[in-house]
């Protein structure tokens, strides 16, 4: 019996061993036009932000007895190919923040363009023909790292 226990805090210290975190790099390159908080046309629920730091992801809203505010993002981006002005096009590369040997984590490289006023993106997955069309959300969502912070609609028209 007690070596039973034993093997099964040794499996589950190997287990949690396996988390790998991964963090923005630095230097990596980043679109500053992409910088902010993006909507989805159509798609009122749909919020995507990308920070300055490198930090990413696809954000709700949420409201609870403790917190109003939006989540906190999971993901980190670069760009892996810089906007083209001959194709028109530039290539994001996106991963989650964590996985183990439970969850790879989600990980992606996606084609984007913008409008000429630079107010519009275009964004589709590699695999995919369509883009998606995402506009300036009526609020910048200020992040600090990954975690929420505050709203600011004072830059915002």
């Amino acid at each position: 019996m007690n070596k039973n226990i034993f093997y099964i805090i040794i499996i589950v210290f190997i287990f949690n061993s396996c988390n790998k975190e991964y963090f923005p790099e630095e230097n990596a390159c980043r679109d500053s036009d992409l910088f902010g908080t993006w909507q989805l046309i159509g798609q009122d629920t749909i919020i995507i932000v990308f920070t300055e730091a490198g930090y990413y992801d696809i954000v709700n809203y949420y409201e609870n007895d403790n917190f109003k505010g939006y989540t906190n993002l999971d993901g980190i981006w670069h760009i892996s190919k810089k906007y083209d002005t001959s194709t028109d096009l530039g290539e994001i590369y996106s991963r989650s923040t964590n996985s183990n040997l439970s969850h790879r984590g989600w990980e992606r490289y996606e084609d984007y363009k913008f409008s000429i006023k630079k107010d519009t993106l275009f964004k589709k997955l590699k695999s995919s023909t369509d883009f998606e069309i995402f506009t300036r959300y009526k609020q910048q969502l200020i992040y600090d790292g990954p975690n929420f912070v505050r709203v600011d609609s004072s830059g915002v028209e």
